[in-house]
């Protein structure tokens, strides 16, 4: 009962993998074809990301599932060891990359004017050196000294804990996420803190109709590109000379970047949550533990597709590609 549940599980791990696999290669073609999102530094650090998305769905895809399918292990060394270090470069990849976007947003929604100066070159520079890391740490798991295991009886990668070093490797990999994570959920919070404020001043600017010129107002109220500096904002005011102009007072660019803050909120908490699940609740064995890492597998995979379901401009790239 319990291999016909797994043999059954990888079918519809494998069926929805392959749907995600191609929803994230569209979506990083549709970002490539988006001037306005490949030239920017958030959307560069996040097609990075889907990028190790589609390495790790692709290890998966070609053989994680297909031996939970068979039973057996398909490929033995020093191939499992190629595939080992394919499917840990996405890992070290995504705890590397989070902090850095969280990094961004922030500067995107509190300090506008230092995040207009970052250019794509600091993008990129930034992925190569993830990449480089994530490769280093990654083959120090197949080292004779430290790493990791194939099951054969269990099918899955395990910590050797019989070589010398593999306590360090271990304790380091949870350090290293747990510090990420820690990270950029402190700059989540203040992120979350000012999309709240913004909305709180949004809704009172419609109740008050608060953008609107008091009818006493007789001289220049708003000079060309003032910037709000209350609330620190990229909110680009226009020239407004005439008394009786009561609209036309408009934020123009915080309004993306809030959409751009929101989605990537999402896609990190379910990083968070795959976290906990294959490296804490993957111990505890209960009744529908099977079930939990079904719906994690399935939820952690679909980063890219909520990308194209919630963002607009996303979807747009996508959509061009079949025009």
């Amino acid at each position: 009962m319990h291999l016909q549940m797994t043999v059954t599980t990888a079918y519809i791990k494998l069926f929805l993998s392959l749907i995600f696999l191609i929803v994230d290669i569209f979506v990083l073609v549709g970002i490539r074809r988006q001037t306005i999102l490949s030239s920017h530094p958030i959307m560069i650090l996040n097609a990075a990301l889907f990028t190790t998305e589609i390495l790790k769905i692709g290890a998966q895809v070609t053989n994680e599932y297909p031996v939970e399918i068979a039973g057996k292990v398909l490929i033995d060394c020093p191939y499992s060891d190629i595939w080992a270090v394919w499917s840990l470069i996405p890992w070290f990849s995504s705890i590397y990359i989070y902090p850095i976007l969280a990094v961004l947003h922030f500067l995107a929604i509190y300090r506008p004017v230092y995040f207009k100066m970052l250019k794509k070159k600091s993008a990129y520079i930034s992925i190569l050196i993830v990449f480089l890391l994530s490769i280093l740490m990654s083959l120090a798991y197949v080292l004779p000294s430290c790493g990791i295991y194939y099951s054969h009886d269990f099918l899955y990668w395990a910590f050797d804990f019989s070589r010398p070093q593999v306590f360090f490797m271990e304790k380091y990999n949870y350090v290293l996420a747990i510090t990420a994570i820690s990270i950029t959920i402190a700059i989540d919070i203040l992120i979350i803190i000012r999309m709240i404020r913004w909305q709180q001043r949004k809704n009172l600017a419609k109740l008050s109709n608060a953008i609107c010129l008091p009818s006493h107002a007789s001289q220049t109220i708003v000079t060309d590109l003032q910037v709000a500096r209350s609330d620190r904002m990229t909110a680009v005011f226009l020239t407004l000379t005439d008394p009786s102009i009561k609209k036309n007072a408009l934020s123009i660019s915080y309004t993306s970047e809030i959409r751009l803050a929101v989605n990537f909120l999402m896609i990190f908490i379910i990083f968070v949550w795959e976290f906990i699940a294959f490296n804490v609740l993957i111990y505890y064995e209960f009744e529908y533990s099977w079930l939990i890492t079904l719906l994690t597998s399935i939820v952690s995979n679909a980063k890219g597709t909520s990308y194209f379901i919630f963002s607009r401009n996303i979807r747009t790239g996508v959509l061009s590609i079949f025009r």
